[in-house]
């Protein structure tokens, strides 16, 4: 190896030996070799430590924690320990491609300005099977700028352990953040720490793309493996969101001679969407109290009267306004008012994804039926029913307020985040693991995914893996079922 190292893998790693040796191998396997093998261990007990100890491969460099830091604490000692020119930071449950780091260093190697590269992803379970089939689309490559321009519509997400980048260009913009984290040794302190720690990851493009090019690779060379020990299973998401939004418009005004031209509203409705989704997901009573169902409302109206609020900021506001319209007290002349003006004719086939398609078609149905949501909700097929919800805590809730109208019983909602599970309740149901399925499931008719993303083949595996023949239908089905047909 010469030396000026090209590259870093850094593969951090805590208690998961069986899955770890599946990632080195695929990385000591790779088509490309010449690279540095940085492995980071959170002070493991199961055995890591001899393992990795016993590598024979020069380019592994191990370090172990001290005992107590947590996951982020990890990641950022890789971003400071790394000596390649560029670092590509995985994960010890996440399994590369032979060809990831060729095709993303050919990339990079071709176009002196490309930055960062990360590539598409295909899902798998704890024992390693796809939950979907892989699916290849065309590659992406955004030009200074073009990225933020994209985002909002877009939602172009990039997946941390997949992604390739020049350090010295990014790391330029976020080593006072780092500094901070990692100052002495020393854990993240703060919740707000652990929330910027947490939006960074996802403003790493948006960052690189201020002055320089970055790509998406179409092909799935990675495999990511969902599993309810993923730490994104165990903290609220909804505070990085935020932060991001904020970072991001603030990002798209950097650049004095070149301002992406995005008007402020739209950055704040897609912040208000995960101000309201934590407000009705973490709420354990049945209902939101009075002022904070009117603070909600009154930010929602005063975004509204914006007269750039684009129709992507209204898609992005959709939970939201249904929630206002199922929650007891949540509708006013005003609000009225809004909904025939901006969202009557705001077209479902315009929507930027398919949730956002389904959730305009149960607005619809919602705006046609009136009060009348026994007939024209999306459980208006269950009622005297019991109903389980599995998926997106936000759709989940949006059900469980139109149940208590329709007529059809929420026994509870199954989640993987274990931080939820402790807590107990949403909006007065019970929050159960996945596993609650296995001695419960006679008591439940039918079970409903609720995800947003595109995650329902691999909800109905885990489903069907505890209970094999209980009956699971998806949110997003009974919506274009009951109203996508319809004319609306």
């Amino acid at each position: 190896m010469s030396n000026a190292i090209p590259l870093t893998v850094a593969l951090t790693t805590f208690n998961r030996l069986s899955w770890l040796r599946e990632a080195v191998a695929a990385i000591l396997a790779q088509t490309f070799q010449d690279f540095e093998f940085l492995i980071l261990d959170n002070h493991s007990t199961d055995g890591t430590a001899e393992y990795c100890l016993g590598l024979r491969d020069p380019r592994v460099r191990y370090i172990r924690q001290p005992p107590g830091q947590n996951a982020i604490f990890n990641s950022v000692t890789a971003q400071v320990a790394a000596r390649g020119t560029r670092l590509i930071l995985t994960h010890d449950d996440d399994i590369m491609e032979p060809e990831l780091l060729a095709r993303q260093m050919h990339w990079m190697d071709a176009d002196p300005n490309l930055k960062l590269v990360w590539t598409r992803t295909a899902h798998i379970d704890e024992a390693g099977r796809f939950l979907n089939p892989p699916q290849t689309v065309p590659d992406l490559y955004f030009p200074p700028l073009e990225y933020l321009r994209h985002f909002l519509s877009d939602h172009l997400w990039p997946m941390p352990s997949g992604m390739m980048f020049e350090r010295e260009t990014v790391l330029h913009y976020i080593r006072a953040v780092i500094h901070r984290i990692h100052c002495g040794g020393k854990e993240i302190q703060t919740r707000k720490e652990r929330k910027e720690a947490g939006a960074g990851d996802m403003s790493m493009p948006a960052i690189a793309n201020l002055h320089h090019a970055i790509a998406v690779i179409g092909e799935p060379l990675l495999r990511e493996r969902r599993h309810a020990q993923q730490e994104t299973y165990a903290i609220d998401i909804n505070g990085p969101m935020i932060l991001l939004y904020e970072a991001l418009y603030r990002l798209s005004r950097r650049r004095k001679d070149h301002a992406v031209n995005l008007p402020k509203c739209d950055f704040e409705a897609n912040r208000l969407r995960y101000v309201a989704q934590s407000a009705f997901t973490l709420e354990t009573e049945p209902t939101l109290s009075p002022p904070r169902l009117k603070s909600l409302r009154d930010r929602w109206l005063r975004l509204h009267e914006a007269p750039d609020l684009s129709a992507t900021a209204r898609f992005a506001l959709l939970p939201l306004t249904l929630a206002l319209l199922l929650h007891k007290g949540g509708v006013t002349p005003r609000v009225e008012c809004v909904l025939a003006a901006q969202y009557h004719d705001l077209p479902a086939s315009s929507a930027p994804t398919p949730a956002a398609r389904a959730l305009k078609y149960w607005l619809e149905g919602f705006m046609t039926g009136g009060q009348n949501t026994q007939n024209t909700g999306l459980l208006a097929a269950f009622a005297g029913q019991r109903v389980m919800l599995f998926g997106s805590a936000f759709i989940a809730a949006l059900l469980v307020l139109e149940a208590r109208r329709a007529g059809a019983h929420i026994l509870g909602c199954l989640d993987s985040n274990s931080r939820r599970q402790q807590d107990g309740m949403m909006l007065g149901v019970p929050i159960h693991p996945p596993a609650w399925l296995a001695t419960q499931a006679d008591c439940v008719d039918v079970l409903i995914l609720t995800p947003e993303k595109a995650h329902e083949p691999m909800l109905r595996d885990i489903a069907h893996r505890f209970a094999p023949r209980l009956k699971v239908v998806s949110w997003k089905e009974l919506a274009d079922s009951a109203f996508g047909n319809s004319g609306i």
